[in-house]
Order: C-alpha cells, then sequence, then structure tokens
C-alpha cells in the first residue's frame, strides 16, 4: 500500500474509529482503516508499567486488560467505549480529568511506525540534535522540524497563539 501510494503520488490517511470531531480523515488521500486487523494488546509489563498496543484498540478494552493489574490508559474521552489508542494518539485526546490525567502524549513511550518510503521508525522522546537516526526520512523530518521549531517567527507563534491550559 505505501508503494501503490507512493507510486501514485497520494497519501496514506489512517483511521481509527472515526470518533472525533476534527475531522481527520478528510483529505484525497487513501483511507486506511485500522479498526479491522491492528486490534491486539501484545505485551503487557506490570512491572514496569507499560503496555505495548496496535492502534486499532479500542481504549475501555484496554483498561479492562489492565484493570486487575491496577494499571490504566487515562485519556478519558467521552467516546472512551469505542475511541482507539492510535486515533487518540493522532489527536492527543485528553477528556474530563485531563488536568489530573494528562493527554495521550503524555503517556507514550515510544511508536513504531512504517514512514512514507515504507521504512520502519521507533520515534521516543529523543534529542532530535544529537542523535543520528537509523531512517534517512526520519532524519529528515528531524531535521524539518528542528528547522521549524528554531525559527524565531514561529516560535513567537507558537507563545502567542497556542492557548493555555
Amino acid at each position: 500500500m505505501i508503494a501503490f501510494a507512493a507510486e501514485n503520488n497520494t497519501t496514506l490517511i489512517p483511521r481509527a474509529a472515526g470518533t472525533s470531531l476534527s475531522g481527520q480523515v478528510v483529505g484525497s488521500g487513501i483511507v486506511v482503516d485500522i479498526s479491522k486487523y491492528f486490534t491486539t494488546i501484545i505485551e503487557i509489563n506490570k512491572k514496569e508499567r507499560w503496555v505495548r498496543v496496535q492502534p486499532g484498540v479500542i481504549r475501555d478494552d484496554l483498561n479492562y486488560h489492565l484493570q486487575s493489574l491496577g494499571l490504566m490508559y487515562g485519556p478519558e474521552t467521552s467516546t472512551a467505549n469505542r475511541a482507539m489508542i492510535g486515533g487518540m494518539l493522532g489527536n492527543n485526546s485528553c477528556g474530563l480529568h485531563s488536568i489530573v490525567w494528562g493527554a495521550a502524549r503524555d503517556h507514550v513511550l515510544e511508536v513504531k511506525t512504517l514512514l512514507s518510503d515504507g521504512s520502519e521508525a521507533i520515534f521516543t522522546r529523543e534529542d532530535i540534535r544529537q542523535t543520528k537516526q537509523e531512517s534517512p526520512l526520519k532524519q529528515k523530518i528531524y531535521s524539518e522540524l528542528d528547522t521549524l521549531l528554531t525559527n524565531k517567527h514561529n516560535q513567537q507563534l507558537i507563545k502567542t497563539t497556542f492557548p493555555r491550559c
């Protein structure tokens, strides 16, 4: 699918449950539905308090499995009984208890993904200036992000227009 999209100069638009009202899957690319085949809870590490899931796992289903271990995935959206982890992460969902539990991005240790050139990449909380990337495309993404975020004009826009919590 990635090769087809590249050959046809189009994008892939991942779609989870579609519970958000922000229009994330609106676009001219190919919509890739992750809700049918990417629904596995891969690993639960109670000792280190983390879980590895595929993006189509439903938030409440995950918490049902974590409950007996005294764990939970915190972002609590009004659609938690059908919202999927991939969509929640893509939207940085938060919900009613976000001040206490945080938003989706606050609970992610790493994301393993495929990039538009077909290469696999793992994104973690790493210093993008200090780490040599395993993928040329990932290195390019980090370089362009660094350029955007170090631009004084962009920094000022973020400071003046980003909503305060």
